[in-house]
């Protein structure tokens, strides 16, 4: 008797949403996911390595703008990233999932994505607030 595993994939708008609650490394991370699940491992580890990137150029922005950027417009660049995300996702992933679907792969639940995508920000804010204690900051 033969088993199979039901493989399950993050929808392009799972990945924006995730990317919104949890900022790239979450969107990274589901985007990764997706690329290891559909055989591109290679492409996974390079969708990580760019949201890390993104990550430590939004820490060096922020502190060379210092308190000069209004809170909004920190919003809108947030936005313009996850939509980034969101979209990368639609042009990579549609034909996939649509190819996928039709051979059982299903889409994973919103609950893994929303519970991933906050224990990723909470890591997140844990490190930053470490980091600041360390460097003496927030004194």
């Amino acid at each position: 008797m033969e088993t199979t595993a039901r493989r399950q994939y993050f929808s392009p708008w799972q990945i924006l949403v995730g990317t919104l609650l949890g900022g790239p490394m979450a969107g990274g991370y589901l985007i990764a996911s997706d690329h290891n699940a559909f055989g591109a491992t290679d492409r996974g580890r390079a969708a990580l390595l760019v949201s890390c990137l993104v990550v430590v150029a939004g820490v060096v922005v922020g502190h060379e703008l210092g308190n000069q950027v209004d809170p909004a417009d920190g919003s809108l660049v947030a936005g313009v990233i996850a939509g980034s995300y969101g979209v990368y996702a639609r042009l990579v992933f549609t034909a996939e999932i649509a190819r996928r679907g039709g051979a059982g792969w299903v889409r994973h639940s919103w609950g893994r994505v929303v519970g991933i995508s906050l224990a990723i920000l909470i890591a997140m804010l844990a490190l930053m607030a470490l980091a600041m204690a360390g460097l003496g900051m927030g004194r």
